[in-house]
């Protein structure tokens, strides 16, 4: 109905409490093709960023320890032999760097652990 202005009331909001039973309903209920997508390429663009720190971290972490061993090489006096040996050590290292491989990784973090066991003899 028509009030002295010319336009009809206004239909009054739903009150939080009849909104939030809609609210929960729509969040329990499971998600359309396009938003289960939608929501696929967030969380995979999400994954994609984390791995990315990890990666950063873990590499600034390894670069930091063989910086760390370089430092006590250079500052110390280090046997001939033990030279040797480490250097036998790391000629003994097979990693193809092209691949990008997590095992290539590893067998440089083991080689990372040989020489600072070897150094704090």
């Amino acid at each position: 109905m028509k009030g002295r202005t010319g336009k009809r009331p206004a239909a009054s909001a739903p009150s939080r409490t009849e909104r939030a039973p809609k609210v929960a309903d729509a969040l329990s209920r499971k998600p359309g093709a396009r938003v289960a997508r939608e929501r696929l390429v967030v969380e995979m663009h999400r994954l994609r960023s984390l791995f990315g720190e990890i990666a950063q971290r873990y590499t600034a972490d390894t670069e930091a320890r063989i910086a760390a061993l370089i430092a006590t090489v250079e500052s110390g006096t280090i046997p001939a032999a033990k030279a040797r040996e480490l250097l036998e050590t790391i000629w003994s290292v097979d990693v193809r760097p092209r691949k990008g491989r997590r095992k290539d990784l590893g067998r440089i973090e083991r080689i990372v652990d040989a020489i600072e066991r070897s150094l704090a003899e």
